[in-house]
């Protein structure tokens, strides 16, 4: 997030990866939307890949970010693949 100097929403909506543990061989889910490349390069690399959409994307999670800056500004965001929102009190 910090390091590719996106704000919460933008770093939430990109697609996502997570090493599924349940498969032989240490298979990897990536979301819908992954870039072409990015599939082709570890494809290329030798990982067994599973592309996941739809209701099946409930595997990587939801998740709400809320981040302080330097100002101390709150700016938040929630997941779009789920109802839920980011809120501080």
């Amino acid at each position: 997030l910090k390091d590719a100097g996106l704000d919460p929403q933008s770093a939430l909506d990109l697609p996502r990866f997570c090493l599924d543990a349940e498969s032989a061989g240490g298979r990897v889910d990536i979301e819908e939307g992954m870039p072409t490349a990015t599939v082709n390069a570890l494809r290329d690399m030798g990982h067994s890949l599973n592309e996941v959409s739809g209701y099946e994307r409930a595997v990587f999670g939801r998740g709400q970010v809320i981040l302080r800056d330097e100002a101390g500004v709150l700016c938040g965001g929630s997941d779009p693949r789920a109802d839920g929102y980011a809120g501080s009190m």
